[in-house]
C-alpha cells in the first residue's frame, strides 16, 4: 500500500481538490487519499485556494497545458499537483517527455512518479 502521506506530504490540515474525474480512475486511491491524514477532499466547485490537486488526465482529455494551468491558480504557495495519468500500453497512456516538456514550460518541478493502482500513475508537480 502506498504511504500518501509521505508521497503527497499530507497533514490533518490539507485541503485537497479532485478534478478530471474520470470514469475508470482508480477507486482504491481515491479512498485511500480519503483516508489519508483526515486530508480534506473538497467539491471540484472549490473556489479557495487548496494544498494539493489530483487531476485525472488521458491522452484524449485536451489541452494538457489549460488544465494544468487551471490546476496552478487553485493551489496555495508550495501546494502541489498529482497528475493521474493512465500506465504506459493503455490507448490513453500519456508519455512522461510530453508530462515532463509541459512541467518546464509552466514551471512546475517533477518531484516524483510513482503507481497509484493497477492502471494508473501519478506524477507530482511543484511550484
Amino acid at each position: 500500500m502506498l504511504d500518501l502521506d509521505a508521497l503527497l506530504n499530507l497533514s490533518r490540515a490539507t485541503v485537497v481538490l479532485e478534478l478530471n474525474w474520470v470514469d475508470g480512475a482508480d477507486d482504491d486511491f481515491r479512498q485511500a487519499l480519503r483516508a489519508a491524514s483526515s486530508a480534506y477532499l473538497v467539491p471540484s466547485a472549490q473556489t479557495e485556494a487548496v494544498d494539493l490537486v489530483i487531476v485525472w488526465w488521458r491522452r484524449h482529455d485536451g489541452d494538457l497545458s489549460d488544465s494544468l494551468l487551471d490546476a496552478l491558480r487553485l493551489l496555495t504557495d508550495g501546494g502541489a499537483i498529482c497528475l493521474a495519468t493512465p500506465k504506459p500500453g493503455s490507448p490513453e497512456y500519456v508519455d512522461a517527455i510530453d508530462i515532463s516538456d509541459i512541467a518546464k514550460e509552466l514551471n512546475l518541478r517533477q518531484t516524483g512518479t510513482f503507481v497509484i493502482g493497477p492502471d494508473w500513475r501519478a506524477t507530482k508537480l511543484q511550484t
